[in-house]
């Protein structure tokens, strides 16, 4: 389909009457350069999805630090003398 466009673009022959070796050389060259540009592409998609992670993070960090100076560890095993249900 790509292909397609593109002649029509140039102003060239049809798909039809191009060669079939021509047309499997020039999708096979756009595959492979579109698989590198990907292949190039993921350190910086993996650099950035970490990126992603610490800042989404970050505030569960900051409020944990916050939080902090409030835990009393002698309530932990405290358990109610009265539970109301209702």
């Amino acid at each position: 389909l790509f292909l397609d466009y593109l002649l029509q673009v140039v102003g060239s022959k049809t798909l039809h009457e191009l060669n079939g070796w021509v047309t499997f050389a020039f999708l096979s060259i756009v595959s492979v350069t579109l698989a590198l540009i990907s292949y190039r592409g993921l350190p910086l998609v993996g650099d950035l999805s970490i990126a992603v992670c610490l800042l989404s993070m970050s505030p569960f960090v900051i409020f944990y630090f916050l939080a902090i100076p409030q835990i009393d560890p002698n309530r932990w095993l405290q358990v109610p003398s009265k539970v109301h249900w209702e």
